[in-house]
């Protein structure tokens, strides 16, 4: 009898969100938001679901701006095949999939924030990577210090 409630659990921990609508993205790269602008308040008890298509290539997806109720309202990020990737993504996190992203927000009854937005693209070669303004801005002032030379900002292992 445990065996099989630890089997029944196991089972459900997998589950692909279910949605009554979904926003879908189709373009190699973009961004989108929850709707809110870095100045606007999000609203209260949200389910809303966003799908960002796979096509040909791995896509990476990394948050500019993650500013949420901490253990009430979260983004979960979810692959293509409905696995669960993040239960609470945070703008340090960055995801790479080759089947796909869906993203949950949920929000609860009260405290409100700034929201959220998301980037998406393609997967970058190395070289591609070190040069791309989003993925740049790693090395601050604080991080030139570190560097000998002007050539290991751009071809230096990061």
């Amino acid at each position: 009898m445990t065996a099989w409630i630890i089997v029944a659990l196991l089972g459900t921990a997998e589950a692909a969100p279910t949605c009554e609508q979904t926003k879908t993205y189709t373009a190699a790269s973009g961004s989108f938001t929850d709707g809110t602008s870095a100045r606007e308040l999000y609203a209260n008890s949200l389910y809303e679901c966003y799908e960002i298509a796979a096509g040909e290539s791995t896509r990476t997806l990394h948050f500019k701006r993650m500013q949420v109720e901490a253990r009430y309202d979260y983004v979960s990020v979810y692959d293509g095949n409905g696995k669960l990737i993040d239960d609470e993504a945070t703008t340090e996190d960055q995801y790479y999939s080759t089947t796909g992203f869906t993203l949950v927000f949920q929000t609860d009854y009260s405290t409100r924030d700034f929201g959220w937005e998301a980037v998406y693209g393609t997967e970058m070669s190395d070289e591609e990577d070190r040069l791309h303004p989003e993925f740049a801005l790693e090395y601050s002032i604080e991080n030139l210090e570190e560097v000998e030379e002007v050539e290991d900002i751009w071809w230096g292992d990061w």
